[in-house]
């Protein structure tokens, strides 16, 4: 049977790919929590990530989280030194 088949694995790259796009479509839906939680699983697949530590900060910052926000935006804006999006996010 097909549906006893065990799932793929992706490598990390996929994975945290697949988690970033999940949780972009979770914020269009406007469900925020989810999308969070989609973040945090790219993050924990990819902790150095950019665009991951630009994502999570954002929704963190959206959620009113502000000191859990602070330190990925911070270490998005030291990855991305020229990027006005990650600054803005900061600022």
């Amino acid at each position: 049977m097909a549906d006893d088949a065990p799932p793929k694995l992706l490598p990390l790259e996929g994975r945290w790919r697949r988690a970033l796009q999940r949780g972009t479509r979770h914020l269009q839906a406007g469900d925020h929590g989810r999308a969070l939680g989609c973040f945090e699983e790219a993050l924990a697949a990819a902790p150095d990530e950019p665009q991951v530590l630009l994502a999570v900060g954002r929704e963190r910052l959206r959620q009113g989280r502000l000191s859990e926000a602070e330190a990925p935006l911070q270490r998005a804006v030291a990855s991305l030194p020229g990027s006005a999006a990650a600054a803005t996010a900061l600022a």
